[in-house]
């Protein structure tokens, strides 16, 4: 799935998104950037999990593809109304389009 920033319907806001890299072991890379740098990581850490995005979610153009993000998201921490749990490495590209 492919996705674009600072699009319609979003907030605009994303000027200079983060390019990510993981100091802890085991993540694993959920979105790139166009240029093949990391956009987003998910880890489990201890007991817990993370998903950190390197730009702001408001920033994606889209309410529909916002609301799958997130929801993709919520799966992958385990919130309790998740239907799926099991994360899924590569979720999208930033910059593209739907």
């Amino acid at each position: 799935t492919k996705f674009k920033l600072n699009g319609k319907d979003s907030a605009g806001n994303q000027k200079r998104p983060d390019k990510l890299e993981s100091l802890v072991e085991k993540p694993f890379d959920l979105f790139t950037y166009r240029t093949g740098d990391v956009a987003g990581i998910y880890n489990d850490v201890g007991f817990g999990r993370v998903v950190y995005l390197g730009f702001g979610l408001e920033g994606v153009s889209g309410k529909k593809v916002r609301s799958w993000l997130l929801e993709r998201m919520l799966d992958m921490v385990g919130h309790e109304d998740s239907v799926h749990a099991v994360p899924q490495r590569g979720l999208g590209e930033v910059g593209g389009t739907i």
